[in-house]
């Protein structure tokens, strides 16, 4: 995700949020590249929190 989080904060700062899948814990990582590939929805304010969750998965599934 890239934005303001409206479901989570009324704050309006912009940030990043990324999902990592098939990622092990790299102990020696310390810089990870995002590379945008695919525009999947626009960021909305949902009504629950539960909603959300249920949208992210929907999100991974597309992604991946």
């Amino acid at each position: 995700n890239v934005g303001v989080k409206p479901t989570i904060s009324n704050k309006g700062v912009p940030n990043v949020e990324i999902h990592l899948f098939s990622f092990n814990n790299c102990e020696k990582c310390d810089l990870i590249s995002v590379e945008f590939i695919k525009f999947i929805r626009d960021e909305r304010k949902f009504s629950s929190l539960d909603e959300l969750k249920k949208q992210i998965q929907k999100d991974c599934k597309e992604a991946f």
